[in-house]
C-alpha cells in the first residue's frame, strides 16, 4: 500500500514535525484584523494528516473554520481534502508545487481548479517552518475574477499539545 510516508518521505516528515496546536494574528483582505488558530495531527499507518483551521475577528466571531486530510488521493497524488464553511462540499485540492522557504522551511501549494479557467479556482498554501510555525494562506478568484491572496496568517506553536479546536 502507498503511504503519504513512503511517497513523499520529505513532506510526511516536515508535516510529523509540524504536529500540534498553532496561533497567530494578521490582517485580512479587506483591512480587518483576525486570529487564527490551526491544529495538524498525524493519521494512523502513515497515511496522513488530519488539520483543523479557524479564524475569528477580534470580537471572536467566526469568520471560517475548516476540517481538512492531507492524503493521497486513488492516482497517488498528494491532496489536502477541504470541508470548510465558505464552501458547499468537500473539495480536493491536489499539490500543485513546493518551495524550499529561506528559513529551511518548506512552502506547500494544494490547487482546486483550473488556472487560466473562468470557474472558481483556489489555492491553499500550507507552510511549515524550522521554528515550529506554520504559515495558512488562501488565494481565489471567482468566476470571471483574478486570483488574489485572501488571507494569510503565521501562527506558532502555543503548547497547548493535541487537544484540538
Amino acid at each position: 500500500m502507498n503511504t503519504l510516508n513512503t511517497a513523499y518521505p520529505v513532506i510526511f516528515d516536515r508535516l510529523q514535525q509540524a504536529c500540534r496546536h498553532h496561533f497567530g494574528s494578521s490582517t485580512a483582505h479587506d483591512g480587518s484584523p483576525f486570529n487564527g488558530e490551526l491544529e495538524l495531527s498525524a493519521l494512523p499507518h502513515g497515511l496522513g494528516f488530519q488539520l483543523s483551521y479557524q479564524a475569528e475577528d477580534k470580537q471572536r466571531q467566526l469568520l471560517h473554520t475548516e476540517h481538512s486530510l492531507i492524503a493521497l488521493n486513488p492516482e497517488g497524488q498528494l491532496c489536502l481534502w477541504n470541508l470548510n464553511s465558505n464552501l458547499q462540499g468537500l473539495h480536493s485540492h491536489v499539490l500543485s508545487a513546493q518551495e524550499t522557504l529561506d528559513e529551511g522551511g518548506l512552502l506547500l501549494h494544494f490547487d482546486y481548479g483550473q488556472p487560466g479557467s473562468e470557474g472558481f479556482r483556489e489555492r491553499v498554501s500550507l507552510g511549515l517552518y524550522r521554528d515550529g510555525g506554520v504559515s495558512y494562506t488562501y488565494v481565489w478568484g471567482l468566476p470571471g475574477e483574478a486570483m488574489a491572496e485572501r488571507s494569510a496568517v503565521r501562527m506558532y506553536p502555543t503548547g497547548k499539545g493535541k487537544e484540538g479546536l
